[in-house]
């Protein structure tokens, strides 16, 4: 029930389901933040936590109850304690909308310390003034875990009005008192002779009286007319409380003659529906700050909910995420296999976190990272699943370019040596778990190459290997590895291949040095020494030093430049 001059206002930012109520929606907010993997704290506005998610307790390593009533400020690094408590400050005040910093968690037992990311958020009454702090601390070293749960808050209007007496009222036209039934003294403390000495607007609280006048007379006019409406009644011990009023024309009625007038006492139902408007607002508010989207999806496959962040991220209006669906969302080309993660088998298949393609209306290939889970509620029955999703389209560029630039020669892009030795390892493990022709290893070092960089200088030197590296992958065979090992030194991963094979790529690297180069407007004529060694050994670091060794020997030997390992070498 809603009391007057209360709902209204413009349409939520955020996407709740066609036809869900009030209820369900705070029920909803309320599973986000209690089942969210991120920590949520809410203060009031002095900083006291008045509560706190369980995701919070694992956090801090400080139980839920311990929590409350203790000065937020404290689970973080003293050291930051004072700038944190002046930016509360200025969000308490408004002069910042939003608080964000980084700090280290100070957990109970005194152990290692977390690296946290903060965000704090005020929920502010129709008059602006902060209401609560709502705080979301995040693990900075698992920056990606985002699996926030949705469920329902309990019924709030169960029994609430089951032992109130109701109140009858009897007027004449003029609005005074004529009769009052003695229940009044139960339930406001009156006794009736006090009653009937008053008009019965004088009951009413001055800012429910707007429009009395008009009702009265509208009433009066038809007999048998009956009114309702919802009005404050001070009781003797000077509280104001809620009662619905239903005012019936019973004049023509010879035992009355009068205007009857029901109270029935509603002050536990507006209090729970302003208690549930606050709630859904901090619940929403918890939900509507995350640096994530967020999606509840029913066992259906039907969106519950989606937050704005979500519409943001995915490029969707309202109405298209839900003519979707949330099968078809994520995952646009395995509908069935989206809906059996996201609702289908959720009460049994736990978390789940992996990343999905996705193109953006703007035509851009994205990577979304989903992070799916059960969405429960409070009696722990699954409603649903609920996705945490974010854009990591440059967090998975920026590791694909680390993971490039640590494996991979800088100067010619082809293998380095820690790359080359691990797919040596590879190919010794397979050949001597499966036999075969063998692998071979070529070790290659260009010949005079200190003269290039002294007479030509170092950028000659450099454009030198970027094209001997070129001539090299061209002339071995396509399942083969060509490697940078350093310097002017290169290295040949040949698998199934025998001594001819080992020989015959060999002999196709020479001769793709045969034609001079043209470097940087410098002719230049290069040839390489060749070291070979086959398997057995299986073994990388021996198959590499017995090529290298085989290598040196072909620098001083006459010949093609190639020699291959044998035990006559030493």
């Amino acid at each position: 029930m809603e009391a007057p001059g209360e709902g209204g206002g413009s349409d939520p930012p955020w996407v709740p389901a066609p036809d869900t109520s009030l209820d369900e929606q705070a029920e909803m907010f309320a599973g986000i933040a209690r089942s969210s993997p991120d920590a949520v704290v809410v203060s009031d506005p002095d900083g006291t936590i008045v509560w706190a998610n369980p995701a919070t307790a694992t956090l801090f390593g400080w139980p839920v109850e311990e929590l409350l009533g203790r000065d937020a400020t404290s689970l973080i690094d003293p050291a930051d304690r004072e700038r944190v408590r002046l930016g509360l400050g200025e969000l308490r005040e408004g002069q910042i909308r939003e608080l964000r910093f980084e700090t280290t968690s100070l957990s109970k037992q005194g152990g290692a310390r977390v690296p946290l990311r903060v965000d704090v958020t005020a929920v502010r009454d129709s008059h602006g003034r902060a209401r609560e702090l709502v705080a979301f601390a995040r693990n900075l070293r698992e920056l990606r875990e985002a699996e926030r749960l949705l469920a329902r808050q309990e019924a709030f209007f169960r029994g609430l009005n089951r032992e109130a007496s109701d109140v009858t009222l009897v007027t004449d036209l003029d609005g005074n008192l004529v009769y009052v039934t003695p229940s009044v003294a139960q339930v406001l403390g009156y006794e009736p002779d006090e009653v009937l000495e008053l008009l019965a607007a004088s009951l009413v609280h001055a800012d429910d009286l707007a429009g009395q006048e008009e009702r009265r007379r509208r009433i009066s006019e038809v007999p048998g007319t009956r009114d309702r409406g919802i009005v404050r009644i001070q009781d003797a011990g000077g509280r104001w409380r809620w009662f619905e009023t239903t005012a019936t024309n019973c004049v023509d009625d010879p035992d009355i003659g009068g205007v009857v007038v029901n109270l029935r006492e509603v002050t536990p139902e507006i209090e729970a529906t302003r208690a549930l408007r606050e709630s859904e607002a901090r619940y929403r508010a918890i939900a509507e700050t995350a640096q994530e989207g967020i999606l509840a999806v029913s066992p259906e496959g039907d969106i519950l909910f989606a937050n704005r962040r979500l519409t943001e991220i995915l490029g969707l209006s309202t109405d298209e995420l839900h003519a979707r669906g949330g099968a078809g969302l994520l995952a646009p080309t395995e509908p069935a296999e989206a809906a059996r993660r996201l609702a289908g088998r959720r009460a049994d298949a736990g978390p789940e976190r992996h990343d999905v393609p996705y193109r953006h209306p703007d035509g851009r290939d994205r990577v979304l990272h989903v992070s799916a889970g059960a969405l429960t509620a409070a009696d722990g029955s699954v409603l649903g699943s609920l996705a945490m999703v974010s854009d990591v389209t440059e967090q998975r560029a920026a590791e694909e370019t680390l993971r490039q630039q640590a494996l991979h020669d800088p100067l010619t892009g082809l293998p380095n040596r820690l790359l080359f030795v691990d797919r040596l390892t590879t190919a010794a493990a397979r050949q001597e778990r499966e036999g075969g022709p063998g692998i071979a290893v070529l070790f290659l070092d260009l010949d005079a190459f200190k003269d290039v960089n002294d007479t030509h200088g170092h950028r000659t030197g450099d454009l030198t290997l970027v094209e001997v590296a070129g001539r090299l992958a061209r002339a071995v065979r396509g399942t083969d590895t060509v490697a940078r090992l350093g310097g002017d030194e290169f290295a040949v991963i040949c698998e199934r291949a025998d001594a001819d094979a080992a020989e015959l790529v060999a002999s196709r690297i020479q001769q793709s040095l045969k034609e001079p180069l043209d470097v940087d407007g410098h002719v230049l004529e290069v040839s390489m020494s060749i070291g070979v060694a086959l398997s057995p050994p299986y073994d990388a670091d021996d198959l590499l030093r017995l090529a290298d060794l085989a290598m040196y020997r072909a620098k001083s030997a006459a010949g093609d430049g190639v020699v291959t390992y044998d035990e006559g070498l030493g």
